[in-house]
C-alpha cells in the first residue's frame, strides 16, 4: 500500500471504514512496503496509518519484493514491528522474488505468511520451492501473479487453436495455483461483484486435473514462442 500503485486500495479501504459499526474488527489489513533500507523499514507503515482515516492499526506488515540478499536485514527490522513500533502489528509477511529465500524463511518460521509468484508461464516453484518445504511448516504460503500471461480466447485464435480446444477462463489460472497443495491461498483482486461470483464458482469446481495442468503449461509455451503447433 505504500506505492502509488495501491492508491485505489487505500481509497476503497477508507470508504469501507467510513461505514463504522465495528467493520474494522471484521477485516485484516496488511500493508506492504518495498523500502529496503533498515532504518526506514517502519516509516511507510506510519504513512499508511496517517493517510487512511479510521484505520487505527495495521494487522500485518509485509516486506515487498524480497531477495535472499536483503531478506535477513529486513526480517530483523520487521520482527520489531510486533513490539509496538507499528501500532497493532501482530504478524509479518514477505512477497518474494527469490524462491530460495522462500524456502529458508518458511522452513525456519521466520515470517507468518509468504507470497511467491506461480502461474503456468512461471512454474519453477515445482522444482525449487514446493519439494523443499518441510511438511510441518507453520507459515502460510500464498501464490501471486497467478493470472499473469493469461491466454484468452482471442489470443487462442491468433495462435491457431481450433474451437474444439479448451479455452481456459482467467479463473482457471487461480485453480491452477491452488492445485498445488502447498498453497494455502492466492492473492486476487476482483473489481466487480460479477468477478467475485465467477471466482467463487471456480473454487467450487476444485483443482485442475493433471491433464489440464499440462495443457495450461503447453499453452503458455505456445503463447511465449517456446513451442509450436504440429
Amino acid at each position: 500500500m505504500h506505492w502509488p500503485f495501491y492508491e485505489g486500495v487505500r481509497r476503497g479501504l477508507a470508504t469501507l471504514l467510513q461505514r463504522g459499526g465495528g467493520v474494522r474488527d471484521d477485516i485484516v489489513v496488511g500493508v506492504v512496503s518495498y523500502v529496503t533500507q533498515p532504518e526506514f523499514c517502519f516509516a511507510p507503515f506510519m504513512e499508511a496509518l496517517e493517510s487512511i482515516p479510521k484505520l487505527e492499526r495495521i494487522d500485518l506488515t509485509i516486506m515487498g519484493g524480497v531477495y535472499s540478499t536483503d531478506f535477513m536485514v529486513r526480517a530483523r527490522q520487521y520482527a520489531t514491528h510486533r513490539d509496538g513500533i507499528v501500532p497493532g502489528a501482530r504478524s509479518v509477511g514477505a512477497s518474494f522474488h527469490d524462491r530460495a529465500a522462500v524456502v529458508m524463511a518458511v522452513n525456519h518460521g521466520m515470517i507468518d505468511i509468504a507470497f511467491s509468484r506461480y502461474n503456468p508461464a512461471h512454474s519453477g516453484a515445482d522444482v525449487d520451492l514446493f519439494p523443499h518445504l518441510v511438511p510441518d511448516r507453520r507459515p502460510l504460503l500464498y501464490g501471486f501473479s497467478n493470472t499473469f500471461d493469461y491466454v484468452g480466447p482471442e489470443r487462442c485464435e491468433e495462435l491457431g487453436l481450433t474451437s474444439d480446444n479448451w479455452r481456459p477462463a482467467v479463473t482457471d489460472y487461480y485453480r491452477y495455483s491452488l492445485t498445488r497443495r502447498e498453497h494455502d491461498g492466492i492473492l486476487c483482486a476482483p473489481d466487480s461483484p460479477q468477478q467475485l461470483e465467477e471466482l467463487a464458482r471456480a473454487m467450487e469446481a476444485g483443482p485442475l486435473s493433471e491433464k489440464e495442468v499440462g495443457y495450461l503449461r503447453d499453452l503458455a509455451d505456445l503463447a511465449s514462442g517456446n513451442a509450436t503447433l504440429t
